[in-house]
């Protein structure tokens, strides 16, 4: 991660202390699922290998968190308890898919001011092609197919598994 820090930025990445400094809070804020703790060494303790995602908020954010953390906030979300076990000896396979970049109706009409000139359609296919590792977004049918496969006999013995339908794009930034 380190190396990787160093890539992007000019600047040293951040140290990690035990402890807050001398006589306050830590300038950063820590939260586990919006909980305040401490100190990031608590808050990661033991459960890192459990998180979902992790947001980190840069400058002062006493306004939002409710605590005055003048260097930012960091808020470690866990995942949630599941009951796919439960439903798996009953027989019932619970999956999920998750879609990339696609190319649909409503994305064409809903994001091409984000990615220049508002109605310039051919630029938003452009632009996030490049992004896709596989050099194309999906399209809907990406997506049904995979939910096909999840729902066929072929995938019987899948379950508690989330399906990226994205191109590689995840894997693009691992």
């Amino acid at each position: 991660m380190r190396a990787r820090c160093a890539e992007l930025t000019s600047d040293p990445p951040p140290a990690v202390t035990a402890a807050p400094p001398l006589g306050g809070d830590p300038g950063v804020a820590t939260y586990m699922n919006g909980v305040y703790s401490e100190d990031l060494l608590t808050a990661t303790a033991a459960t890192f290998w459990d998180v979902q995602r992790i947001e980190v908020l840069r400058g002062p954010q006493g306004t939002l968190y409710g605590r005055n953390a003048v260097g930012g906030a960091i808020n470690i979300l866990y995942k949630e308890p599941t009951d796919y076990f439960e439903y798996a000896a009953k027989g019932i396979r619970c999956n999920s898919v998750s879609p990339g970049l696609m190319n649909t109706p409503m994305v064409q009409v809903g994001l091409t001011g984000a990615y220049g000139a508002e109605g310039d359609v051919e630029n938003l296919i452009r632009v996030r092609d490049a992004q896709c590792p596989m050099g194309h977004m999906g399209d809907g049918w990406d997506t049904a197919h995979a939910c096909l496969f999840l729902a066929s006999d072929e995938a019987k013995y899948v379950t508690a598994h989330d399906l990226v339908v994205d191109g590689g794009l995840i894997a693009k930034f691992a």
